[in-house]
C-alpha cells in the first residue's frame, strides 16, 4: 500500500515529538528500530537546533553544524545513544565525500567527470565587526577533471595565489563564513545530483540509498 504523504509527515512530527519529549532512552531506541526495520521513515534528529530534520537535511541546510557537531563532537566521541543515528550520521557523511561526480569537466571536448573545484579566496572585512576573514566562492563554471584541464581553463585569471583547488566533496565546502559554507555546498549537491527543489526527507533518504 502506497504512503498517503500527508499521513505520512503527521507520523514523522508526532514520532519526532515523542523522540524529543521522552526521557526514555529504551523507547526512543525501540521507536527507532521499530520505524526502520517497517522503512517508515528516515532517520530524524531528535534534538537540538535541527529537531525533526533528517539527517540528510541537515547535510545540506547546515553543513558546518553537521560536520562540527554531529560527526567530529557527537559521533567521534561515542555520545549518540541511538545505533541508528549513528550509522546514518556516519553513512551520509561518508557518502557527501565519496561520489562521482554527475556533471563534467567544464573543458570543452573533455567528458570525463569533474573531481577538483576551483574556489576563489579573497580577504574580506564583516562590515558590523570590523574583522577580517577569507571569503570562498565558485560556481559549477569551475569544475575539472584534472589539474591538467584547470591549468587549460581560458577563464582563470593570472591571481592564482587566490586560487583553492579542492576536491569536489562537501568538506571542502567548510569556510569562515557560513553563507559561504552553503554556497559552496549547493555547487557540490548539485555535482551528486540532487534537485534543488522539494528535498523532503523520503526523497533524500531514497536519493542517498541509491549511492
Amino acid at each position: 500500500m502506497p504512503i498517503i504523504p500527508e499521513i505520512y509527515n503527521d507520523c514523522v512530527h508526532f514520532i519526532g515529538k515523542i523522540m524529543f519529549f521522552s526521557k526514555s532512552r529504551t523507547l526512543k531506541r525501540k521507536i527507532y528500530k521499530l520505524l526502520k526495520s517497517n522503512k517508515l521513515m528516515p532517520v530524524i534528529m531528535p534534538f537540538g537546533k535541527h529537531y525533526n530534520k533528517s539527517i540528510e537535511q541537515i547535510a545540506l541546510a547546515d553543513y558546518s553544524y553537521f560536520y562540527n557537531f554531529l560527526v567530529h563532537d557527537l559521533l567521534a566521541n561515542e555520545k549518540i545513544y541511538t545505533k541508528v543515528l549513528e550509522q546514518r550520521i556516519a553513512f551520509v557523511e561518508h557518502n557527501v565525500n565519496n561520489f562521482v561526480s554527475v556533471k563534467h569537466c567544464v573543458i570543452q571536448g573533455c567528458d570525463n567527470p569533474a573531481k577538483i573545484i576551483s574556489i576563489y579566496q579573497s580577504r574580506e572585512q564583516n562590515t558590523y565587526t570590523q574583522k577580517y576573514y577569507t571569503g570562498r566562492h565558485s560556481d559549477t563554471g569551475f569544475i575539472y577533471c584534472s589539474h591538467e584541464c584547470f591549468t587549460k581553463d581560458p577563464h582563470v585569471t593570472d591571481q592564482l595565489q587566490k586560487v583553492d583547488l579542492r576536491e569536489i566533496a562537501f568538506h571542502s565546502a567548510l569556510s569562515d563564513l557560513k553563507s559561504d559554507t552553503k554556497e559552496l555546498v549547493e555547487i557540490m549537491a548539485e555535482c551528486m545530483g540532487i534537485r534543488k527543489t522539494r528535498r523532503t526527507k523520503k526523497y533524500l533518504e531514497e536519493f542517498f540509498n541509491t549511492l
